[in-house]
């Protein structure tokens, strides 16, 4: 049997300048606590907590407003009280949204799954805060559950509808769609409880351990190597420049980052003896600012500029990875992506024990980082040092 919400009223929050503090409905289920206020003020010494009323003989309030006060407490306990009761009647999912609406008497409709998600996704895309592409991803994603487990309200879903879920696609397809298509579920859910403020806990985040794709977009540094010296010994001209873009990718930058770089992105600098090459990567895909590593070999083989000042001559995504994978498949007997070198730069700094998550932040620009922070005090050279230390044993002179 599910254990129901405790409603009482409570004396909370900070004072105001006589000294008095607010007194609450308050809420708690699952280990959380939410409040209501009552429209009402008093001091603490005129409250008392376990009878959970306004002291009859208070100093500031006289027993008069004392008794109207704590009928009116009587009364709001008692629909709160009415309220929880009808939700467990009603067998409604216990979330504080639902209770506010019962409470109130104007209880909501209720927030079906797909025509949420559809109104947000849709929403973000008109303002251009998601793309085309990953519009119909999470569409995808969306429908795939629909037509598996039904529309249902958001409030309804349990953990064990998202494992059946993740059970039935891995079943027909196998578990990286069914990793892929829970995450793009569970990052529309949170965006749906964020515009509709629901308190509730989204059921696709922790049901199941869930591996990204990414997770598994690793090479090794002998394979490295390997793409190295077919750099420099066999490969064609437009060869070159598919690796040459991988390569940056090595250094932390996405694809669409690297096809950004421009000759003004790129500086070089000597600090106490250390000659420092960088790219201050331009932002694409978020809204940080990191750097780019450029080693040695980086720039006696990479820094050939196109006329147009741009690094990389322009190419799509798709034509790249045609190109990269027909390499990595000759060279290392394996088709890889350029996501799989910018985790090569995440694999090195981790492992690295002079890198730590600042390290991550200055070059692969994960968290929020502005320009004007790099340079400030020169967090992002200290980050460059560590990373050329980290990557020497893989300099090929």
């Amino acid at each position: 049997m599910k254990q129901l919400p405790t409603v009482t009223i409570v004396l909370h929050g900070r004072k105001d300048r006589y000294g008095r503090k607010v007194l609450y409905i308050r809420y708690a289920h699952n280990y959380k606590t939410n409040y209501i206020s009552t429209g009402f003020k008093v001091l603490e010494k005129d409250w008392d907590p376990i009878a959970t009323k306004v002291r009859s003989r208070s100093a500031m309030l006289g027993g008069e407003s004392a008794a109207r006060i704590n009928m009116a407490l009587n009364n709001l306990l008692e629909q709160a009280t009415l309220a929880v009761l009808k939700m467990s009647d009603d067998k409604k999912q216990f979330s504080f949204q639902t209770f506010k609406a019962f409470l109130s008497g104007e209880e909501k409709p209720p927030i079906m799954l797909y025509e949420s998600f559809v109104k947000v996704l849709d929403e973000e895309k008109s303002q251009g805060i998601i793309s085309k592409a990953t519009h119909k991803a999470y569409k995808v994603a969306v429908k795939a559950y629909i037509n598996i487990l039904g529309n249902t309200s958001i409030f309804d879903i349990k953990n064990q509808d998202v494992t059946n879920f993740m059970s039935i696609l891995t079943e027909k397809h196998n578990d990286n769609i069914a990793a892929q298509y829970c995450r793009n579920i569970k990052v529309v859910f949170n965006k749906v409880l964020k515009s509709e403020q629901i308190d509730i806990k989204n059921p696709f985040e922790r049901t199941l351990k869930i591996n990204r794709l990414s997770d598994k977009k690793q090479i090794t540094v002998n394979e490295y190597l390997l793409l190295k010296d077919y750099f420099m010994q066999k490969a064609t001209d437009n060869e070159k420049e598919t690796l040459k873009c991988f390569f940056i990718c090595c250094r932390g930058a996405r694809w669409s980052e690297s096809m950004l770089i421009q000759k003004q992105h790129y500086t070089q600098e000597e600090v106490d003896g250390v000659m420092y090459r960088y790219f201050i990567k331009p932002k694409k895909k978020t809204k940080t600012a990191a750097v780019v590593p450029i080693t040695q070999w980086d720039a006696e083989n990479l820094l050939d500029f196109q006329q147009d000042g741009y690094l990389l001559k322009r190419s799509t995504y798709n034509n790249f990875i045609a190109q990269l994978q027909a390499i990595s498949v000759l060279v290392i007997g394996r088709p890889i992506t350029s996501h799989y070198g910018r985790h090569f730069a995440g694999e090195i700094i981790i492992n690295d024990r002079a890198m730590d998550r600042d390290d991550v932040k200055n070059i692969l620009g994960i968290k929020s980082t502005e320009v004007s922070e790099i340079y400030a005090e020169r967090k992002a050279l200290d980050s460059i040092r560590k990373f050329y230390d980290a990557v020497a044993s893989m300099e090929l002179k």
